[in-house]
């Protein structure tokens, strides 16, 4: 089996089939990952059997990490392939939702976002990570691929002239933290934690508790707006910036149901802190400073 043969698909929340009409994320690797959880069976007065050494010690819960890229040339039934990056209750509703997972031909079910982080870079490809746990995974199954591949327009889904860019990305209040002229880059990271709950009888969750969702947000320019004082500083607007193409297009997930609500973005929200900063100066070269802003989300 080869990369042409293992794509992958995330559906829609809080549903266990996947349509292959849709399109597959432009992802550049996965990583899924089946641990148990065993403990040595060890008992008072007696020793080890060699056929008997562990016992169940816990639910199996299977961890799902995929890289991709984002691009715009989607159709629009399509463009929801990107809902579990967004926090509003029609995609992932702040981590209360699950989707399912199709990696290659194995299906993955409940899978929830535990986090995801992005990377933009001047005149590089916008870079996602986003990392899964499927409490309902594909089991006692064969590594299996997908041979029939939906999408006879791949190439055009491809169009580097729809990929977003660094250079594309629109921004919009950043001059609040730095000098906005000459952003250098931007790192975002946010993590979902929940507590999965069994009842007795079960080895599948019956629900899951969201206990805290928090992003941080990291951007590099050459220079500050001021100097932060030991409380930090709170935004009093969005810090927002929107994933776009070369032409403006950007990605709607539910089209134009919720305006500009529904667009991905990187967004650190008004109110969120302001909590470090730095700069420093290398001989022959410019200032470089970097900002950090955390937003506590629940």
């Amino acid at each position: 089996m080869t990369y042409s043969n293992l794509p992958v698909y995330v559906g829609q929340k809080n549903s266990s089939i996947i349509t292959e009409s849709g399109s597959p994320l432009v992802a550049t690797d996965v990583s899924i990952d089946y641990p148990t959880r065993m403990a040595p069976k060890r008992l008072l007065g007696q020793e080890i059997k060699s056929d008997d050494q562990v016992t169940f010690d816990g639910a199996s819960e299977v961890g799902i990490s995929v890289n991709f890229l984002v691009h715009t040339n989607l159709p629009a039934s399509s463009e929801n392939s990107y809902a579990f990056l967004l926090d509003h209750h029609r995609a992932n509703a702040t981590g209360s939702n699950f989707f399912p997972i199709k990696v290659g031909d194995n299906l993955f079910e409940k899978c929830f976002l535990d986090s995801y982080s992005a990377s933009i870079q001047p005149f590089a490809p916008v870079q996602f990570s986003a990392k899964f746990t499927s409490y309902d995974p594909a089991r006692l199954h064969k590594i299996s691929g997908d041979n029939s591949l939906p999408d006879s327009n791949l190439e055009d889904l491809l169009d580097s002239d729809k990929v977003v860019y660094g250079h594309t990305v629109g921004f919009q209040n950043t001059s609040q933290v730095v000098d906005e002229n000459v952003l250098s880059s931007v790192s975002f990271t946010k993590n979902y934690s929940r507590t999965p709950v069994y009842r007795l009888g079960d080895i599948v969750a019956s629900k899951y508790l969201v206990d805290s969702v928090e992003s941080e947000m990291r951007i590099e320019s050459t220079g500050l707006n001021k100097l932060i004082n030991h409380s930090g500083t709170k935004l009093t607007s969005d810090i927002k910036f929107t994933l776009t193409d070369h032409a403006g297009g950007g990605i709607n997930p539910f089209g134009g149901a919720l305006g500009g609500a529904g667009l991905l973005s990187i967004v650190a929200n008004s109110g969120s802190n302001l909590t470090a900063e730095n700069y420093g100066m290398q001989g022959g070269e410019s200032l470089v400073t970097s900002v950090t802003i955390k937003d506590v989300i629940v």
